[in-house]
């Protein structure tokens, strides 16, 4: 009876041992699925998950040829880095909130960011770091066109693809977070 409750016990043990070595291998090759899927996209991104009692915004950091872009993003809105196959644009970043179908692009362009000037106003808005940003409207709309940061880097813009309303609002106010080096 004695040698039966040792061969059990050490059953008991080598199960375990084999059940934490599973997880641990699965979180592994998570992990590096995770971090192949960045290399893939050519691109140093990271992000950073805050402390739910700090701040409940993830931050969002890239280097694209040479330009880093830092963005704290509320948790409540989405993003994706979206491959382009665009003879402007070397990077784009979509981010909305409710509808994929209404967001907004951050792009990078391959040479300096322009707008027609025809029926645009442009309002001035001071960044979170202090440096000036230009907000584009056209034809007396209510809602923004784009933001360019010609004070930070001219090839960085953000174009409003459907944003309206409130989400506009909202993310022009997140856009404020930015900052290009």
């Amino acid at each position: 009876m004695d040698k039966n409750k040792k061969i059990i016990i050490w059953t008991v043990v080598i199960v375990v041992i084999v059940i934490v070595l599973a997880v641990a291998i699965y979180k592994f090759t998570d992990m590096k699925k995770e971090n192949s899927t960045s290399e893939a996209n050519n691109t140093n991104s990271s992000i950073t998950e805050p402390k739910a009692e700090e701040v409940a915004s993830k931050k969002y950091s890239n280097v694209i040829e040479g330009i880093k872009i830092d963005l704290d993003i509320p948790s409540n809105w989405y993003y994706e880095e979206v491959q382009q196959n665009n003879e402007n644009f070397v990077y784009s970043l979509k981010l909305y909130k409710n509808d994929e179908n209404k967001y907004a692009m951050l792009n990078v362009y391959k040479i300096q960011f322009a707008v027609c000037g025809t029926d645009r106003t442009t309002e001035k808005m001071t960044l979170n770091n202090g440096e000036e940003a230009g907000v584009g409207y056209y034809n007396n709309s209510d809602d923004w066109w784009d933001i360019s940061f010609y004070s930070m880097n001219n090839k960085v813009a953000v174009i409003n693809e459907g944003l309206t309303g409130e989400e506009a609002k909202e993310l022009k106010e997140i856009i404020k977070s930015i900052n290009i080096e």
